[in-house]
């Protein structure tokens, strides 16, 4: 028995939310659904579109699952060492009719960058036999197909692609896309192989209208197209022009800004904290839109380094890349203590009681303590230090730790009348934890 494309995706989802351990809402199905070719072109869904499926996009771990296995699949059919995607990738989206096609070919034109449609990733021979057997486009297949065109050496240079993201899992994708490329340029930048992996550069460009005026444009869009078809079918010369749904019926068209506005706009939002990301009015003429581009684009250049300045940084690690693994490796370590230090483990934990956690009591209050010690086991025990910052980071502290030395006057030479001092050395504990509730 043949599964659909939305049958079999959803089959996937369950199972994975299964082994995570999450319930499974009773609206899963409506997970995957992606606007068929045609729906795109209507700019309207079937009607069960709008069952609520937010719940279930709100797992980042079910887009990063679905991620994975494209991603599987892209580098069993291409090789790991053929991953090159282009240098430059421009996620173009906007309202309904601010002008994302014309917008397109203008940036293809002007930075000599391929154009790559959604709409036309669809008629993939794949997507067309998903849709013959009764099925619906999901949203892994969308993103595969589209890392397919994506791969084509002709684009090594740059591509803007028109129409995607277009859901929650689809912007997902586009972040996790993002770290794959970072690790692959990290991965080959001294090989032989790095002109094939580029650094990285993404831009989310959003066209925005607001509803009235996108109302206005699409039925002034079909009313164009219903002339220009008037015109061919009396002088039987041209071809006609296919007009959307969403252009003749204006209850359509608003229920198609509101889509964009709920299910579009809002998750692509939340890439501006990953990415250059360009909110464009698209009012006004063509000219004014494309002045505006223009100018959001070379500001944005000012802004990034340059690619000789980012590989020198990029030989240190970024914070989030030190942080990932800590948690595992500052179990790992103390597991280490316990098998082959244990004596010193547990010598160190009763200091901990008896000299840190009285303070720590004190000072509840500002969730912050500072102190000072000069026990032998620090000074003795180099690794002792190092094993009471990771007890304390494991019970949940922030902890920082310095050395610090003072001079203790003790008395004066009567012969000389000097002042004779001694040294003595302290470590410094600096502590943070949440404060107490009063």
């Amino acid at each position: 028995m043949l599964m659909t494309a939305q049958m079999r995706s959803t089959a996937s989802l369950l199972q994975t939310l299964l082994i995570l351990g999450r319930s499974v809402p009773r609206n899963a199905i409506a997970f995957t659904r992606c606007m068929s070719t045609s729906s795109i072109g209507d700019g309207v869904a079937d009607d069960d579109s709008h069952l609520d499926h937010r719940d279930v996009h709100d797992y980042p771990e079910i887009a990063k699952s679905m991620f994975d296995v494209e991603w599987r699949r892209l580098e069993k059919n291409h090789g790991r060492h053929s991953m090159s995607f282009p240098r430059e990738i421009i996620f173009l989206n906007g309202a309904p009719g601010s002008g994302k096609g014309t917008m397109a070919k203008y940036l293809h034109n002007t930075r000599q960058i391929t154009h790559i449609s959604t709409s036309d990733v669809l008629q993939s021979p794949e997507a067309i036999a998903m849709k013959t057997r009764g099925g619906l486009v999901d949203d892994g297949e969308v993103f595969y197909q589209l890392a397919k065109r994506l791969l084509n050496p002709d684009h090594s240079y740059g591509v803007v692609v028109d129409g995607f993201p277009r859901t929650r899992v689809q912007v997902e994708c586009v972040r996790l896309l993002y770290e794959k490329l970072q690790a692959l340029h990290k991965e080959f930048h001294l090989t032989d192989l790095r002109t094939m992996f580029p650094r990285p550069k993404f831009h989310i460009v959003m066209l925005y209208i607001e509803e009235e005026e996108s109302i206005r444009r699409q039925m002034q869009r079909g009313q164009k197209v219903r002339k220009y078809n008037e015109l061919v079918e009396r002088s039987g010369e041209g071809e006609v022009e296919e007009t959307r749904k969403t252009d003749e019926d204006e209850k359509l068209a608003r229920r198609r800004y509101r889509i964009f506005r709920d299910e579009g706009y809002d998750p692509l939002r939340t890439l501006r904290s990953h990415f250059n990301y360009h909110f464009i009015s698209a009012d006004g003429s063509i000219q004014d839109v494309r002045a505006r581009v223009e100018k959001e684009f070379h500001y944005q250049s000012s802004l990034e380094l340059q690619d000789a300045t980012y590989n020198r940084l990029n030989t240190l690690p970024r914070a989030e890349e030190l942080t990932k693994l800590y948690r595992q490796n500052l179990v790992q370590q103390l597991d280490e203590y316990e098998n082959q230090t244990p004596q010193l483990l547990q010598s160190v934990c009763d200091k901990l009681k008896h000299i840190v956690f009285p303070q720590l009591r004190l000072c509840m209050s500002s969730g912050r303590a500072t102190i000072k010690t000069d026990d032998d086991i620090f000074f003795e025990k180099p690794k002792a230090l190092k094993m009471a910052v990771h007890v304390l980071a494991e019970r949940g502290f922030e902890v920082s730790v310095r050395k610090e030395v003072e001079k203790d006057y003790r008395e004066i030479e009567k012969s000389t009348n000097r002042i004779r001092s001694y040294i003595r050395e302290f470590y410094v504990f600096d502590i943070r934890y949440p404060k107490g509730t009063v």
